[in-house]
């Protein structure tokens, strides 16, 4: 049973760990924020040129690799929150009589289940995202085939800013979901620790 203590202890400092690194300098939130910002001052960029004006949006306005980057993080982060699960659910087994009776046990799968759940939301909204990044960098740079002031031109510049546009929605929306991910692993930590010291 030591062993499985020793284990099951490791998991709370894992939980915070992840928590960190979701939500400290140069973690995934920061990085998302700023793929956010940028996504704005594109979409205001486009909304404000004249027809006949060529852009001067630069190819690294796109954040399309900072999503991404930030997808891969996130599931690097997930694959460590899922052993820090795996290991507490293991030394509960073990160590708790009636699971479904004890408060602190069912407190934290319930905030296991918010972390799983809102990290799966924002992969979801950051796959969006880089997409639709990716796709308002193609469409800019169709427009840019078209002679000033033409019809081609303005309707591609226009679907380049839709698309900067919903690609910042789902940035805000994955943001939303770590936050909540965030918030949920760091009370999981808290009930992990009341499981091991009840």
């Amino acid at each position: 049973m030591e062993e499985w203590r020793a284990l099951a202890e490791t998991a709370p400092g894992t939980c915070t760990a992840v928590a960190l690194e979701i939500s400290g300098a140069g973690g995934v939130l920061a990085t998302v924020d700023r793929a956010h910002t940028m996504l704005g001052a594109v979409a205001g960029t486009l909304r404000t040129l004249p027809p006949a004006a060529d852009d001067d949006v630069p190819a690294d306005a796109f954040p399309h690799t900072l999503l991404e980057g930030a997808h891969r993080e996130l599931g690097r982060l997930e694959a460590l929150h899922a052993s820090a699960g795996y290991v507490c659910e293991l030394y509960a087994q073990r160590a708790l009589a009636d699971r479904e009776a004890s408060a602190p046990y069912m407190s934290w799968r319930g905030h296991l289940y918010d972390a799983v759940v809102g990290a799966g939301d924002a992969k979801e909204r950051l796959r969006y995202a880089a997409s639709e990044a990716r796709a308002a960098e193609a469409a800019l740079r169709v427009s840019r085939s078209f002679p000033g002031g033409s019809h081609g031109r303005a309707s591609w510049r226009a679907a380049a800013r839709r698309l900067a546009i919903d690609a910042a929605d789902n940035a805000e929306l994955a943001l939303d979901a770590l936050r909540r991910t965030r918030d949920a692993v760091v009370l999981e930590s808290f009930e992990a620790r009341r499981i091991l010291n009840p």
